[in-house]
């Protein structure tokens, strides 16, 4: 469906017309015709060229014209498209093999403009000192002026230099050199300058650290840095994470700083040496460290002083937070000019008048103030007398010019802590009035800026580009994170040294006509929503040009749905404005995809400590569901009841009708869950069912209303014949066949009574009948068989809370390796339990055979156990939800749908394939087929992050109509088809089996072994096209009949030997493949616990033997998708496996990419009752626009 919006010319908003038909000329009797240009009042579209093929004697030319929306474009702008325009034709001409993105845009004269003109900054600085050397050259000429004003106190100069001394003769002492790092953990006062100073002094570089961030994060940053030596106050000791290295509490141990020497120190430190290093945020959630040299904070405050004329005269103010580098621009510039600085206290931050009154009476001249304090202050009524003649600000955006009436400059400064606090720089002056926004000015001092597009060309005036900062203000790089350095800052490709870097900001900006930068917003608040790329900061100025906001911020987050959505809040300057009134003049100027969908009043932003605008914390307005556009509630009984059921499955907290159950995250093993919980509430769903209606309101009217099934709830006993899967286990020749489990090693509460858990698990070896299955051998036949004995299982409760973590981790694994080998398959037990008791914590190992389980049995045992466990601690003996159809019961089916002819012709898939030309796996070793052992075997694996996760579950499955197997798959094919040189892969896969084929039996809550392998040769005929690879594994996905169930009975339960024969002459696949689906918290966190991270014994025995030399399987376990690659060390060198690793996860985000930003497409198998191949499809699907 297209979008339309009244923002646009309907239709279309561009024309191009060629006149390639030469018009005669215009001929009228005793009339000379000649044609003139004529203004147009209206025109037909927002832009339109239109090119006419001139003929002449000397030849032909194009002549043409641009007609244009004055509204929507300016004649610069036009002016400098028709530059681009012609530069572009005569780039084609030049060199027709050039790609697009290659050919020349920019007209020479611009590139002059850009690269040279508004880049001519180079002045002269004191490249050679050090910070700590200008500032005791200041000492020498006012050592009786106020330095520093603390409160009631105060320092001279003389006794600043003095103090920092000493404290540096002492650091000296402790063995701080040059170039080490000393953290320097204080509240904002005349102590944390002379820290600074002394640090600087021994040779050392500061390394500054809030008291206000959280004690992870100062953990962290205490890590990372590795700094011996933490200056601190006494008071803040308490609050310290855990730190061994050495303390000194600047307010409490000056006694023993009075010992030391109060003279200058020798400085054997260069200007190249290090001056501190400041953490900023990372985008993995861990935060950076940025190494900043004394040459960059040189230049910062050489141009700071030229700029603004600091002299001894100035009164100056200090009140960013330590760890916020404007505080370095707060000090360093005043403190080597004389000036002095005065310590603002925390409660004033929180009061604009109080502040205000604050800075007149200490006769403040110059003031930095974060953008959100500092907009508060220009509306307030300032003196013409006032002494404040420069109010100085950044940090965020900032959306109001000051008013004219006020007495100072209001100065914009912009700059990343990578490039030394401030980049550029702008006066807001009365002649910037007319510009949209307050720009952030243009680069200081030997600072260059470079708008750049994603191939690192210049892009044009007026267009956003990421900003590149060079200069002399870069930082050295980033601590301890050299791949992080390397790949922000790159070498400069404007720069005839090749030493010369640059910065990628990450930031969005434009350069205006008269060369002001313009900031956008953040290249990764470029978000989609609905399809349509936007930017949140064109958003955001439209917000703020309503003449009653007083500010305004557009973020976006995920509702209950999963679904993307804007969220507007504004601070309004009047009572009167309401959300509806902004709603419609937002309208007014943006379609209708970048509206957001709420807009929230506030009274005030929340700030960091740094005085920013902390848009994590924004309240979430109290959303009703029932409001949104695309909601809808159930109606009907049946949809009431579904919907219930999802919102439990897919833990979500609303659910519409309409919601797509794949696209919340569903797929197959959840639906079994969906299946099995609306079996017990009287609605029949098959697994195709839930495969074709993928939504509630598609679903509900075609599920059938069947009594709550009525099935044998007594113990279920006898003899039970083996099913497909089973006799390929005894197939194996395995040497230890007691040895091949499944198990789940949880973390639970300490609370957990070890009495009531090994009664909850007997209720499930009553309940669940497969756990009591026995294997017996009999005329060299394995045979299995249903006991009545209930009470067979191993349980140990093991305390080991009496040691130590590290003997308790080597405690449980031993004992679980034990454990992991006690299983009896003839006498049993086939379970095993062991509670280990740890102290403030404990874990729960349950072993089960794996002849008896598999991954979706354990969500219903997990399921069952917390039911059982909590109906035992309340007293109660409680039930469990009723039993489906037995495994006996399936084991029985099975045998005769075996002979049945629907199960034959499900066969004609295998026994028309042909595996014959598929080649082997490339070795890196030859060895024997009998090497490939359990013992032999190592595991490599990687997860995706959250983010990643979800988008796969939520985001992927929209653009191509897919579920998570056919994403995996295709990634999967594409990387093995670039290892083997060949287009296709013959792999085994995995499926649960419980597939609607016996249509009497529900098998949604029953417990056993019931996995299916088959093999699939999946190939791809154009490897390097993303959308064609998906949409060719995904149909041939689809065209496994009944989800792979029938190979596995035609390979051992068929009758005809001569089908058995055919299918087990194949050549067998030396790759597995297995998704294991999602566990939930909620599936795992009954009795208070999740998965444990300590080993829990090997499930395989050593000597057993593999069946494929490589296996991978993929689970989702806390929100993350893990792979996990298993191999021989016999056959494949470890680089190699992780090398098929890497490459994986590279098409695995390289395929989520493409959906995330692809129009997407559909296959035939969105369309069952069309009889189309993919090529026709595409050409109808063309036809009709679709």
């Amino acid at each position: 469906e297209i979008e339309r919006s009244l923002s646009y010319n309907p239709l279309f908003q561009v024309m191009f017309a060629l006149q390639n038909a030469p018009l005669n000329a215009l001929e009228l009797p005793h009339l000379k015709a000649q044609y003139l240009a004529v203004e147009n009042q209206r025109i037909k579209f927002d832009l339109s060229l239109i090119l006419e093929e001139i003929e002449t004697e000397q030849g032909s030319y194009l002549e043409g014209f641009w007609e244009y929306d004055s509204d929507l474009f300016t004649v610069e702008r036009i002016t400098r498209m028709v530059g681009h325009f012609q530069t572009l034709l005569k780039g084609i001409v030049a060199n027709p093999q050039q790609t697009v993105r290659e050919l020349p845009l920019l007209t020479e004269s611009e590139k002059q403009q850009l690269l040279v003109e508004w880049n001519q900054t180079q002045t002269s600085y004191p490249r050679n000192s050090c910070i700590h050397q200008l500032f005791e050259e200041q000492v020498v000429k006012t050592p009786g002026a106020i330095a520093v004003i603390d409160g009631e106190k105060s320092l001279t100069y003389e006794q600043l230099n003095q103090k920092a001394n000493q404290l540096a003769h002492y650091l000296q002492k402790l063995g701080v050199k040059t170039e080490d790092l000393v953290g320097i953990y204080s509240e904002r006062s005349a102590l944390m300058i002379i820290g600074f100073l002394g640090i600087l002094k021994a040779g050392g570089a500061y390394v500054p650290l809030d008291p206000n961030y959280p004690s992870e994060r100062l953990a962290y940053m205490l890590e990372d840095s590795g700094v011996s030596v933490l200056l601190t106050q006494e008071n803040l000791v308490e609050t310290l994470p855990n730190y061994s290295g050495t303390i000194f509490c600047l307010d409490q141990d000056w006694k023993i700083l009075d010992q030391n020497p109060q003279d200058n120190l020798l400085h054997p430190m260069t200007s190249e040496n290090l001056a501190y290093v400041i953490y900023t945020s990372g985008s993995t959630g861990k935060p950076k460290g940025v190494l900043i040299q004394h040459q960059s904070l040189l230049n910062l405050v050489s141009w700071h002083q030229n700029a603004f004329n600091i002299t001894a005269i100035d009164r100056v103010t200090q009140l960013a937070g330590i760890a916020f580098d404007a505080s370095v621009w707060e000090i360093w510039p005043y403190l080597t000019a004389g000036a002095c600085l005065a310590i603002v206290t925390p409660d004033l931050l929180t009061s604009p008048n109080q502040l205000q009154e604050w800075l007149i009476a200490q006769k403040i001249t110059v003031s930095f103030l974060p953008t959100s304090l500092a907009e508060t202050l220009i509306t307030l009524n300032w003196s013409a007398n006032s002494p404040l003649r420069l109010m100085l600000t950044g940090g965020d955006k900032l959306n109001d010019f000051p008013p004219t009436s006020i007495s100072f400059i209001l100065v914009n400064n912009y700059g990343p802590t990578e490039n030394t606090v401030v980049t550029t720089s702008v006066k807001l002056t009365p002649d910037l009035l007319n510009e949209k926004a307050p720009p952030i000015g243009r680069p200081i001092s030997n600072t260059q800026v470079y708008i750049l597009d994603q191939d690192q060309q210049l892009v044009p005036i007026g267009i956003p580009g990421e900003l590149h900062i060079g200069g002399s203000g870069l930082a050295r790089g980033y601590l301890n994170r050299p791949d992080l350095t390397a790949s922000k800052f790159i070498t400069n490709p404007f720069s005839e040294k090749s030493s010369d870097r640059l910065y990628k900001t990450g930031d969005l900006v434009r350069y205006g006509n008269d060369g002001q930068i313009e900031f956008v917003g953040r290249i990764d608040d470029q978000v989609k929503i609905r399809g349509f790329r936007i930017e949140l900061g064109e958003i955001e100025s439209v917000l703020n040009q309503h003449p009653q906001v007083k500010d305004g911020i557009v973020i976006v987050r995920e509702d209950e749905l999963k679904t993307k959505r804007l969220y507007g809040y504004f601070i309004p300057e009047t009572e009167a404005l309401t959300s509806q009134e902004l709603r419609q003049f937002i309208q007014d100027r943006l379609p209708d995809y970048m509206i957001p969908a709420f807009l929230i009043l506030l009274e005030s932003f929340p700030l960091t400590p740094n005085g920013k605008v902390d848009r994590r914390a924004l309240p979430l307005p109290k959303i009703n569901p029932n409001e949104l556009e695309d909601y809808a509630t159930p109606r009907t009984k049946n949809e009431q009841i579904l919907a219930q059921i999802w919102q439990e499955v897919l833990g979500l907290k609303t659910i519409s009708i309409n919601d797509n159950f794949f696209e919340l995250g569903g797929d197959s093993i959840l639906g079994i869950q969906i299946i099995a919980k609306a079996n017990q509430q009287g609605l029949k769903i098959t697994p195709k069912q839930l495969f074709i209606h993928q939504t509630i309101a598609q679903l509900a009217p075609v599920v059938e209303e069947v009594p709550i099934p009525e099935i044998i709830q007594e113990l279920v006993t006898g003899k039970v014949p083996l099913t497909s899967i089973q006799h390929w286990f005894f197939e194996q020749n395995l040497s230890e066949l007691h040895h091949f489990n499944q198990s789940v090693f949880l973390e639970v509460s300490a609370h957990v009574k070890p009495d009531l858990l090994k009664q909850a698990i007997a209720k499930l070896l009553y309940h669940h009948d497969a756990l009591r299955l026995r294997f017996i051998k009999e005329q060299g036949e394995w045979q299995q068989y249903n006991s009545d004995d209930e009470d067979t299982f191993g349980f140990e409760v093991v305390d080991l809370s009496a040691l130590y973590y590290g003997e308790q981790i080597t405690q449980m694994a031993e004992i679980s390796e034990l454990k992991q080998r006690s299983l009896n398959l003839e006498q049993g037990p086939l379970v095993s339990a062991v509670f280990f008791q740890l102290g403030n914590s404990a874990r729960l190992l349950i072993i089960i055979h794996h002849l008896v389980i598999d991954g979706v049995s354990w969500r219903i045992l997990l399921e069952d156990l917390g039911t059982s466990y909590h109906q035992l601690e309340a007293g109660k003996s409680g039930q469990l939800p009723a039993k489906t159809s037995s495994f006996k019961n399936w084991a029985e089916a099975i045998q005769i749908y075996a002979q049945k002819p629907e199960h034959k012709s499900q066969l004609d898939y295998w026994l028309a394939a042909n595996f014959n030309s598929v080649p082997c796996l490339p070795l890196d070793y030859q060895a024997d087929a009998t090497a490939n052992t359990f013992a032999n075997a190592n595991i490599l694996s990687f997860s995706l992050t959250e983010e990643q996760t979800r988008l796969l579950l939520q985001g992927v499955p929209q653009a191509y109509n897919t579920q998570i197997n056919d994403i995996l798959l295709t990634a999967l094919v594409q990387t093995f088809a670039r290892w083997t040189n060949f287009p296709g892969l013959l792999l085994d896969l995995e499926g649960h089996e419980r597939e609607n084929v016996i249509n009497s039996l529900t098998l949604s809550r029953t417990i056993g072994w019931f996995t299916s392998i088959f093999p699939v040769f999946l190939t791809l005929e154009n490897i390097e096209n993303t959308g064609d690879s998906l949409k060719s594994i995904k149909e041939q996905l689809r065209q496994i009949p009944n989800r792979g169930v029938d190979y596995g009975i035609g390979y051992y339960l068929n009758p005809d030997l001569s089908i058995q024969f055919r299918l087990r002459n194949y050549p067998k696949a030396q790759v597995s493949f297995n998704y294991l689906g999602q566990f939930t918290d909620s599936q795992i966190s009954s009795l208070g616990g999740k998965f444990a991270k300590e080993s829990s014994g090997s499930i395989h025995s050593p000597l057993g033997q593999r069946s494929h030399l490589i296996d991978i399987n993929g689970i989702v376990v806390g929100g993350k998708l893990e792979i996990e690659w298993q191999y021989s060390e016999k056959f494949h060198q470890k680089t190699t496996i992780e090398n098929l690793a890497n490459a994986y996860r590279d098409s695995l985000e390289s395929l989520i990419n493409h959906c995330l930003s692809a129009e997407g497409g559909y296959t035939p198998s969105d369309f069952p009752d069309a009889d189309l191949n993919q090529a026709e499809l595409d050409e109808l699907l063309l036809e009709l626009d679709f």
